[in-house]
């Protein structure tokens, strides 16, 4: 019936979403509580049987955590309908259980939610289409197969627009990441080749950078928000403490620097000056390299 097919790819989607929201922070978090708070017990437990491991044991489950891709990977591809029918009832009598509501999980565990999520709507989905296929004398729909494109097409909606030209270049690479990702990257450097590169410490939200005109890396220059109108308050988007690396910064032209080590430090002092007249940290100047370092507060 389209009731059941609209419920289905409501479910899938649902699914989908909360395969892409398990972050290595949410995995960090969770792995961190030793001994875990029950709710954090229960959803990984049930994660881990749905997955087919034998040993749930928490020590268990923390190796699970610790090992994120492997882990994201086989919720992905999960193939529903290879469930054991003993392991559809150990889910059904898991997501019932208070500990699997959304306001309880929030509110004590918001980090194990995604699981919560994915794990009730795997049972759902298994609810409907093993009666279905009953029904039918066919095999059940499978969530890897039959809604394939529609997981695919799920992922391609949800994935926010990273609006930078093929110059630049991030890590961790945020074009890979999903929204919830996006509001919380770690240490996130955006590079030009040969030109320069700037590491933006902390967590940064750069859900709502457009680094075609927020970032200019071009050589002997580097710009956050060079247009004043769109810079956020301190703290907040790129206007934060960061680490600025620019290359080819070389000396003037005809100066005899290479074999003049005394020259050299004169010339360093030089631009450790200008780096602190700009209110900046200096960390460092190479003449051979041409490669000049400093800290700044903000932007």
């Amino acid at each position: 019936p389209a009731t059941e097919d609209q419920e289905l790819d409501a479910l899938a989607k649902l699914m989908v979403w909360a395969s892409d929201n398990v972050t290595e922070r949410n995995l960090r978090e969770l792995r961190s509580a030793t001994p875990p708070p029950r709710v954090v017990q229960v959803v990984v437990e049930t994660v881990a049987m749905l997955l087919g491991q034998q040993d749930t044991t928490w020590a268990a489950l923390r190796r699970m955590l610790l090992r994120p891709a492997p882990l994201l990977e086989q919720l992905r591809t999960l193939s529903l309908p290879s469930l054991t029918e003993a392991q559809q009832a150990r889910l059904r009598k898991a997501v019932a259980q208070p500990e699997f509501s959304e306001e309880r999980v929030k509110a004590e565990a918001p980090a194990a939610l995604p699981f919560a999520v994915f794990c009730r709507a795997c049972s759902k989905y298994c609810s409907i289409t093993q009666p279905r296929a009953q029904r039918q004398g066919s095999a059940p729909l499978m969530l890897t197969d039959s809604t394939a494109g529609l997981r695919q097409a799920a992922r391609q909606r949800s994935a926010p627009r990273i609006r930078a030209g093929e110059h630049l270049e991030f890590s961790p690479d945020i074009r890979q990441m999903s929204e919830s990702e996006l509001s919380g990257v770690e240490e996130l450097t955006v590079l030009r080749a040969d030109v320069g590169s700037i590491t933006f410490h902390g967590v940064t939200d750069v859900r709502s950078v457009n680094f075609d005109t927020d970032v200019r890396l071009e050589v002997g220059e580097v710009l956050v928000y060079p247009n004043a109108g769109s810079k956020p308050a301190e703290g907040e988007g790129l206007n934060k403490m960061a680490t600025v690396t620019m290359y080819q910064c070389w000396p003037p032209q005809g100066s005899d620097l290479a074999n003049d080590p005394e020259a050299q430090e004169r010339y360093r002092d030089k631009i450790r000056q200008m780096t602190q007249k700009k209110q900046a940290t200096f960390v460092d100047y190479d003449c051979m390299t041409g490669m000049w370092k400093f800290r700044v507060n903000h932007f």
